[in-house]
């Protein structure tokens, strides 16, 4: 009781998942992405085995630069919510590829095309893994784990260029060259 006598009468309203949802999209209508984040995270929490929520904020998540929370996030939609998920294994070579990692974005690329072979993405699939070949073949082949030793290496040659220590870029480009025979 207040202190006029009078019963405060408060009545909760529950919002949904839904409704966070609704929210977060129409705020990546109009680009406010980091505000829609906080929305579609909200959606999740309150529906946290929602494949269809979770596939929209890994794909959000992809959208702002955070390729490995996305990444984990549709992992964990084909591993525990919906294997069936299609569209997640095309996000899953998508995201591998942003990352460098060629061999498991061919792996997910290809179990998008034997689940779904006249998808949604079906065509990008295909390109993309024909890229992906292509890169393999120009890389001998190697695995994910030498190529990002390479990259690091590429990255600590520019660093380099950029520092104007030009013997020590030669150096390094070098060592890649050595590395990746058919570098030209």
């Amino acid at each position: 009781m207040n202190s006029k006598g009078v019963k405060n009468k408060v009545v909760t309203f529950e919002r949904g998942a839904e409704f966070y949802f609704d929210l977060g999209y129409k705020y990546i209508q109009r680009g406010k992405l980091k505000t829609a984040l906080r929305y579609i995270e909200k959606a999740v929490d309150l529906k946290p085995h929602d494949g269809f929520l979770q596939f929209n904020y890994a794909g959000l998540l992809a959208e702002q630069g955070d390729i490995n929370q996305s990444t984990e996030v549709l992992v964990n939609i084909v591993k525990n919510i919906d294997p069936d998920y299609m569209e997640c294994y095309f996000g899953l070579g998508c995201n591998y590829l942003q990352l460098q990692k060629i061999k498991k974005s061919s792996e997910y690329f290809s179990i998008y095309l034997e689940k779904d072979p006249d998808g949604e993405f079906a065509e990008e699939a295909e390109e993309l893994l024909e890229m992906l070949s292509m890169i393999k073949d120009a890389n001998n082949n190697m695995d994910d784990e030498e190529l990002e030793k390479i990259y690091k290496i590429e990255e600590e040659a520019i660093e380099h260029l950029e520092k104007r220590e030009y013997e020590k870029a030669t150096k390094k480009f070098e060592t890649v060259v050595k590395m990746l025979p058919n570098a030209v």
